[in-house]
């Protein structure tokens, strides 16, 4: 819904908190120290409101103190990327190996396949012997607690 505002002149209230809001490792990249669940959904919703915010659109004895809700549902996606090279040994000259196809598995705290190469674009190694593999997550059997061998 959207809402115009004859003027931005609307007064609180009451004032609005001055504290400075810290929230140190809460809000960390690293799923461990936030606590937040890979594939879970949380709602961030933000009104305006005031003493008198406008009259009401369709009864005017009445005043409106605060805006319609505008929320969005926020999902919490693990992101990641591996890069890599493929070569021939060193004693043979380290050359890159163009043309590998590489796979991979994302495994889940019971050894069970979360994710794998199966169900994505193939990752492929050009001239260089480089390949790059791009992870964007929603699953929310996903462990992020747990330290796995690469």
């Amino acid at each position: 819904k959207v809402v115009f505002a004859p003027t931005y002149y609307y007064y609180p209230k009451k004032k609005c908190s001055r504290a400075t809001v810290s929230p140190g490792l809460a809000a960390s990249d690293d799923l461990r120290e936030s606590g937040l669940r890979v594939g879970t959904g949380h709602r961030y919703c933000i009104r305006a409101i005031a003493s008198f915010y406008s009259d009401h659109p369709f009864d005017e004895s009445e005043t409106l103190f605060s805006s319609d809700e505008s929320c969005f549902v926020h999902y919490v996606r693990w992101q990641a990327s591996i890069s890599g090279v493929i070569s021939t040994d060193p004693e043979a000259g380290s050359l890159p190996i163009e043309g590998v196809s590489v796979s991979w598995e994302i495994m889940g705290a019971q050894d069970n396949i979360i994710a794998s190469s199966d169900d994505s674009e193939p990752a492929v190694t050009g001239s260089s012997g480089r390949f790059d593999i791009d992870f964007d997550f929603l699953n929310t059997y996903l462990d992020t607690d747990s330290y796995f061998p690469v």
